[in-house]
């Protein structure tokens, strides 16, 4: 039997606003974060958007959480979650293509670009994937900036923690 060789590339990004490991495996290029959690055990099904799960974490851990929290509440405000993800996809490759995706030099990042992709998908919830592409490119094109593109509306903070406010 063959042996089967992993080519893994990392960079710890020790001053990073998240503790983040970006790698590239097989191809794929991933962003790995961590937090820890004031739990003696995590089961499996554990749900992140459980905001008790914040209390007593540092800023760096919940600014972490965050990240997968973000992204799950974006997956459950589209109405087809397939057409986002292929929407999505196409538009990540047209803003790389462009020289345009990276919030480091100044850019949208990926979550940025996910909210205006979600946002499309909302505004038109039974289109497919190709004519989310079309209206997103529309839609944004037309924009009042910079009038905020909400998913929705912004919820009570109960933690006292500091929260985006679009005023």
């Amino acid at each position: 039997m063959g042996t089967i060789m992993l080519i893994v590339a990392y960079s710890a990004v020790e001053e990073a606003f998240v503790p983040v490991i970006k790698m590239v495996f097989d191809g794929i290029e991933i962003d790995l974060t961590f937090s820890r959690l004031a739990l003696a055990k995590i089961p499996e099904n554990q749900d992140l958007a459980d905001d008790n799960l914040l209390k007593n974490l540092d800023q760096r851990c919940i600014r972490s959480l965050n990240g997968c929290r973000v992204t799950d509440e974006i997956l459950n405000l589209v109405p087809n979650k397939e057409s986002f993800r292929l929407a999505l996809r196409a538009i990540k490759v047209w803003a790389k293509k462009h020289g345009i995706y990276s919030n480091v030099l100044g850019f949208l990042g990926g979550v940025s670009w996910a909210m205006l992709v979600a946002r499309t998908c909302q505004l038109y919830p039974n289109a497919a994937a190709s004519t989310i592409v079309h209206k997103f490119f529309l839609v944004f094109s037309r924009w009042d900036w910079p009038r905020p593109a909400l998913l929705k509306q912004p919820g009570e903070n109960k933690l006292n923690m500091p929260v985006w406010d679009p005023r």
